[in-house]
Formats: structure tokens, sequence, C-alpha cells
């Protein structure tokens, strides 16, 4: 014990582990000492390095888990303890005395379940980063959508039973085990994971399953997306956050830093019910830079699949790198996503300058391609019977490229490196090109069923030239979603079916001509056949005075230069900006207004700290700022015609 307490107190995924030992020495002999500073490294890992929203800051399920259950583990082998009678510890002047790690730091009980809203219906865990394919938990009994706002991670849940469905959107920044994944979605309907992340492997394919292209998000240039950096959690913008509407739950995020060459890069999902299946998902992509945007959708990496089209295709004889282009060898877990054409083996540095290329896209094998201007249909199957099957439908756009593939699905190989190229998984990319500055919009349905689709058009909603949402008609049904790029400055009018609109996300359900169901976020006055409503708009304005921590703070904080403000309804969401662009997820319990200044009280307090002109945030990644947050609060709008 003495030996280990002379290196540097580094805190990582091991630091429980050492913790736990410093504890159970010091129990058993009777040295004070030892448990306290065991005590130390675990609270210090616990309010150091876990996110606001209790995820450990590598964003991975498997690290958590690990390093949470090392907590658990550890903290439990004090519990209970006293010091001897008139000890205290000289470093802190602290005694203990029948320790109770859970009373004594309530965060802990936040931490220890951190990463539950990530596991699908099933109890498998969504694989963000480094996460093993085989962690999972029990299966959820109801469904509940959850924003792991801190970490950056959105997952949106749809009914429970056979009719359960999950989509999850991911937008973290890189803190160690993280994968170039900007924007990356999953999801999991009909008892399977019909679009995967790959998650954790330790075979010649590890460099590969990280990057940009072996997700589900877009690739500009053919070079590796940003990862991020450690100074914030995420760099971005939460524009829609809808988790439980009538008949659809949404987010959309704005990552404008994915690329070096993008000032545009934003997804908005919608997860939507139907009356006799699982949840269908509507994907609008939108990004701005460069001149060639490749959209991914990987199917499942968990069973064998195919992806066909009923339009006509050409066979390729060469990878997604194009042709006179061959994949440069990966020989162990290492190697550089950017590698010289001509290199020995993917761990060979290319010279500063040199010409490279993108080399996951040599992975990307056996495609078939179809050029049109028109929308594209594809159909991802099971070759086992029994098992669901997931149309895709993209609106077109002028040149597109449509590429249908196989690429290894990893997973199964259990990392044996002689079989990842033997088990393999359909990949669908959609290709824009165009000169520099190209901006494109991709939008998509995910359909699946058990058979017979049901669904009976797709198509675009156009307004001003701009196709500002999709149309989805199938049985009696017309469902009408509109999520424009930019935030309306003045409503929105779709003509063909009596809708007016000023939010950045509307969903409206048509039968016979008349709205059934209507969910919306961030707009103040939405009409659609038999239903007007109205709501006060945005509130927004600067926090001044907060005192952060949730064992330590309080759950006021003090603004000024409102702007409309109103009474918001208790539990509602409040946003909140930073000066250095991170965020944080407040939730709203009443308002005393003072003229243009007000206090605003919370349900718990703020995971950071007002003084003066400065922010100091209280968990990962501790720091201190200069600027004061702002804040907003963007009502939404549920209404169904059955109660």
């Amino acid at each position: 014990a003495d030996f280990t307490l002379t290196f540097d107190r580094w805190i990582t995924n091991m630091t429980p582990s050492w913790a736990r030992g410093l504890i159970r020495v010091g129990r058993v002999i009777g040295e004070p000492t030892y448990v306290h500073e065991g005590i130390g490294l675990l609270d210090r890992t616990l309010n150091e390095q876990f996110f606001a929203d209790g995820a450990w800051s590598e964003g991975a399920v498997s690290y958590h888990r690990q390093t949470a259950g090392g907590l658990r583990s550890a903290y439990a082998a004090a519990e209970g303890y006293s010091d001897p009678d008139g000890y205290v510890f000289p470093a802190t002047g602290k005694r203990f005395d029948n320790l109770d790690p859970l009373a004594e730091n309530p965060f802990l009980a936040r931490c220890l379940a951190g990463m539950e809203p990530l596991a699908y219906p099933d109890g498998v865990y969504a694989c963000v980063h480094d996460t093993w394919p085989s962690t999972r938990t029990d299966p959820a009994t109801e469904a509940r959508s959850a924003l792991k706002w801190s970490m950056g991670h959105a997952c949106l849940e749809s009914k429970s039973g056979p009719l359960a469905a999950e989509l999850q959107l991911h937008f973290s920044g890189s803190h160690g085990h993280a994968h170039r994944d900007p924007l990356n979605i999953t999801y999991w309907a009909s008892g399977h994971e019909l679009v995967s992340d790959l998650g954790y492997t330790h075979t010649i394919y590890r460099n590969p399953s990280q990057c940009t292209a072996f997700h589900n998000t877009v690739v500009v240039d053919e070079r590796p997306a940003s990862a991020g950096g450690r100074s914030i959690p995420w760099p971005g913008e939460l524009r829609v956050w809808l988790p439980e509407g009538h008949t659809c739950r949404a987010a959309s995020v704005s990552y404008p830093t994915a690329y070096g060459v993008t000032d545009l890069y934003q997804r908005a999902v919608a997860l939507i019910d139907r009356p006799d299946a699982p949840a269908y998902v509507v994907d609008f992509f939108d990004v701005r830079g460069g001149s060639q945007h490749d959209w991914f959708l990987r199917g499942s990496a968990d069973d064998d699949q195919t992806a066909t089209t009923p339009m006509d295709v050409e066979n390729l004889d060469y990878s997604l790198l194009g042709p006179n282009r061959t994949l440069v060898p990966y020989i162990n877990e290492g190697g550089y996503p950017l590698v010289s054409p001509d290199a020995v083996d993917a761990n060979q540095q290319s010279a500063e300058g040199a010409e490279v290329q993108y080399n996951p896209y040599g992975l990307i094998r056996e495609l078939r391609r179809t050029r049109t201007d028109g929308d594209f249909a594809a159909t991802f199957g099971y070759l086992e019977d029994g098992k669901p099957k997931m149309e895709l439908h993209l609106l077109g756009a002028p040149g597109s490229e449509y590429y249908l593939g196989m690429a290894p699905s990893i997973r199964r190989a259990d990392n044996d490196s002689s079989k990842v190229d033997d088990i393999r998984q359909p990949v669908v990319v959609a290709r824009r090109s165009g000169d520099a500055g190209l901006q494109s919009r991709f939008c998509a349905v995910f359909w699946p069923h058990a058979g017979d689709g049901g669904l009976r058009a797709v198509r675009p909603v156009i307004v001003d030239g701009q196709t500002v949402g999709v149309v989805i008609e199938f049985g009696p049904y017309s469902d009408v979603i509109i999520a424009p790029t930019d935030r309306p400055q003045s409503p929105l009018r779709i003509d063909e079916f009596g809708i007016t609109t000023d939010a950045v996300f509307t969903m409206v359900r048509l039968q016979g001509g008349n709205a059934v169901a209507l969910d919306a976020c961030g707009g103040a006055d939405i009409e659609a056949p038999g239903v007007h409503l109205s709501l006060p708009g945005v509130m927004s304005g600067r926090i001044t005075s907060a005192l952060g921590g949730l064992s330590t703070g309080r759950a006021t904080i003090t603004v000024d230069s409102l702007e409309n403000p109103f009474e918001p309804q208790a539990g509602s969401d409040l946003f909140v900006t930073h000066a250095d662009g991170a965020f944080s997820l407040l939730r709203f319990e009443s308002i005393k207004n003072q003229g243009n200044s007000a206090e605003i009280t919370l349900s718990e307090p703020p995971d950071f700290t007002v003084e003066g002109a400065s922010t100091q945030f209280k968990y990962y990644p501790i720091r201190t700022i200069e600027g004061q947050p702002i804040f907003r609060i963007a009502p939404t709008m549920s209404w169904s015609e059955v109660p």
C-alpha cells in the first residue's frame, strides 16, 4: 500500500481497483490512513471524471460499467467503516463514522446508473465508442426516452413489447476510447438492431471500426471526421428535443466542427409510432462544405443480411476507393485512416503533403451502383426466415450516386483476425458531389416490416424550392414531417395539406384530410386541418448567478436580459449554452419575475457556478471560463384527437 502511494495519483478507469485495495488493507490492519486515501481516490474519480449526467468521461458503455462497477465495489468495501476514536485524517481534517457512501455523495447513484438509457429494449447496449457488443443489462419494462446531455447522446424510445422500437443519436466529443462518429445513429425494432454500430474489437480492423466510414453518418471528401477534443463535452447545439410526443419523438443536433471544411453538419431524426407495427424513422442530414458527401447506412452486425434494390445497377470490380486503387493492408490493431496508396501497410505514416487515400473505403466491396436524380429505394433483408425486413427510402437530388456493398461486420469474428473478412454486412452509400462549398440534404425513411410493408409513398415537402420535409403515406394515414435546415424566420405554409408552422420540427398525422395528431418543438403557432395550437414562443435570457454541484449547490439561478418572458410548465427543459460552446440541460420548476430579471427555481442544482463574469464547471471536464451562460426554454406541442 505504501509503495502504490508513491506514484502520481492519476485518475483512470482502473483507479477504483487501486482504491479498493487500499481500503481493504486499511480495514484489515487497522490503518485509517489507507481508508481515507482510498476514499479520496474514489471521490476524485467520481467528481472529476464523470460527466454531469452520470456518464463516464470516455463515453463508452463498457468502460463506464467497468469504472462504475469498480466504484460500487470499492465504496462497498468501506461501507460502515468508522475511524478510531479521536482520529482525523491530517490531509483533509475529516473523520468517518459508520460511513455511508451513497448518503455522502448523491452523485454516486446517478453515475452507477449512468448508461442504462443506452440499452435497447432487449437489454443489449448500443455499441457506442469502444463498447463490447456483448454488453447487456436487464431488458426494459417500459419505454422512456432519455438525453445524456453532457456526454452527448439521445435515446428515443417508443412503446414496449412487440411494438418496441428505439433510435439513438450520438454526438459526444473525444475523451478516450472514442470513435470518429459525430451524429452517428443506431436503430432497434422488431427485436433486432437493424442499423448497427460495430463497437469494440481487438482485431486488425480496430482502426477501421473507429473510422467515420464504419458508422452511420456522413463522410466529407473521403476524410475522417474530427473526434472533438477534451476541452468541452461536445461542440454544437441541441436544436430539437422532443422526448414524448403523442405520436413522435425527435432530436436534432448541429455539429459544425465535424470537419474543418464544413460550416453546416447537422442531423434531425424522428421515431414515429404506427398503430400495428414498430415505430419507423425519418432522418434529415444537412451538410455544407467540401465537394463530396457520402451518407452511410449499415445493416445488422449480428446476422447475415443482404441489401437489394429494384433499380437498375451496374456491378463494379473495385472497392469504394475507386478504380485503380486497392486497400493498403492492416496488420495489427494500429494503422492510419489516411495512407499513401503505395504504402506497405496501414501502419506506415505518409509524408507531409503526399497523396493519400481514405483506406477504410477499401474494405467496402462487392459494389453495385446506380446513378439517378430521382428517389432511391433499397431493402435490408435477413437470410434467415422469420426476421424483419427494413425498407430504406432516400429522396432524390441532382447528380446523386448510390452504392450497395458489403463490408466486414467484425462482431461475429470473436476477436479472431483470421475471420474478419469472412463475416460481412450490407452497406448503402448515397453520394453527392460538386464544387467546393457543396450543400446537401439527405432525407431518408427507415421502414421495418414483417412481410407486406404497407408503405404507399414517400415524397418531399417543398417550400420555395427547398425540401423542408417529407410525406409518408401508409394505410389511411399521411404523416407530414417538417424539419427545415434553418429555423424558420416566418411561418412555413404547406398548401397541399393546409399546414402552417413556425417550429424547428413539426409532425402532423392526417387521416381523411384532417389532423389526428400533432407534435412540434420550438414554435409558437401551428395550424393543421382541425387544430390550431399557439404557445408563447421561446423564452431566453442570461444567467448571472448560480451555485453548482448536486450536493453542494442551490436549486435557484438568477437571470436577466429576459426576452419573451412567460410562465413555462413545471418540468420544462431549460437549455443552457456556455461561453465556450458547451451545453447544459436543467429542469424548470418555477419563476419569480422582477422586471427584466428573474429568479428561476430548478428541480436540482445546476452543474456549474456563475459568479461575476466567470463560469466554473463542477463535473468533467472541470474548468473555469470567462463569460456568463445564456438560456432558452423552447416549448413543445403535443396534441391528439384521442386523449
